[in-house]
């Protein structure tokens, strides 16, 4: 069901650098799950969804307005580093009607960033061929560049090999090309977090809610804020450190039973993190984050 039936070719995709973006409106599981009702369980499987070692970049619109912008970053990404990359949304977001304020085409167009090519002798051409932080070159079919495609562990040609050297090469590139450059990746939003001392996480959907608790909360003279991962993965990990190092009451809601609460977790350091989570198939309001604040507190 849904992106599942989608691993097996998202794994060819990272392993032969194919640019593509995914964009996957979440669903509850597993199987079946509840697929007309908001959920966010496919979290965990964006970061991995397919076996193996490489890193996933995974982006979650919280508006209607990021549904759009948020997609045309993918593209600009999967470009950047060769592998498809997904757009995360949910039910709320994929079935609501609202106005909102998207880019004019001229500035999305301003907004591109071409595609590396190889523009050297054919011979000279290998597209696997890369630094150890670089991703392929692949350049567009039928200019008289050839190259091979491939799951298996390849060469520079893309060829299948076992060569011990070439193979940790290959894979240990797949992770580095995102990883040493997580900045170029990394998004996030910070509502009402200067002077908080109450932490929320949420993302998609559900930080509308949060939002509109914190308002709540504020009026109540709680001084709470919002903390919100655009980019799921990579996870804004250094930012929730130095939040969660200054911050004692961290509460991480979320449609699933602790998918990233995890990842707060590990980038904290932290087992104290408090949850708030929902796996029936509707929405979290904004008077169950008050009450859930309210009784952490």
């Amino acid at each position: 069901p849904g992106i599942s039936l989608k691993a097996e070719n998202l794994g060819l995709a990272q392993m032969a650098e194919v640019p593509l973006v995914v964009v996957n409106v979440m669903r509850g599981g597993p199987s079946t799950g509840l697929p007309t009702r908001v959920a966010q369980g496919d979290i965990a499987q964006a970061k991995n969804p397919s076996h193996g070692d490489y890193k996933s970049i995974a982006l979650c619109a919280g508006t209607l307005a990021e549904c759009y912008t948020e997609t045309v970053r993918a593209f600009n990404l999967a470009d950047r580093f060769m592998q498809p990359v997904f757009v995360l949304l949910d039910a709320t977001l994929g079935l609501m009607h609202a106005k909102a304020t998207i880019p004019t085409l001229e500035e999305v167009k301003a907004g591109i960033v071409p595609r590396k090519q190889f523009n050297g002798p054919a011979e000279d051409y290998f597209p696997y061929e890369c630094k150890p932080d670089e991703p392929a070159v692949l350049n567009p079919m039928f200019e008289g560049y050839r190259y091979h495609f491939t799951g298996l562990h390849h060469d520079k040609n893309g060829f299948p090999t076992e060569e011990i050297e070439t193979c940790r090469k290959l894979i240990q590139r797949l992770e580095d090309k995102v990883a040493l450059h997580e900045d170029e990746v990394e998004s996030y939003e910070e509502f009402m977090m200067d002077d908080a001392d109450f932490m929320i996480i949420a993302y998609g959907s559900v930080s509308l809610a949060a939002k509109e608790a914190i308002r709540h909360l504020r009026a109540d003279g709680i001084k709470a804020g919002l903390f919100r991962p655009i980019t799921i993965w990579p996870s804004p990990a250094e930012k929730i450190k130095e939040y969660t190092d200054k911050i004692d009451k961290v509460l991480v809601v979320e449609l699933n039973i602790g998918q990233f609460h995890s990842e707060v977790q590990r980038a904290s350091s932290r087992l104290d993190i408090d949850g708030l989570f929902k796996v029936n198939g509707r929405p979290l309001s904004p008077h169950e984050i008050v009450s859930k604040v309210k009784e952490i507190l």
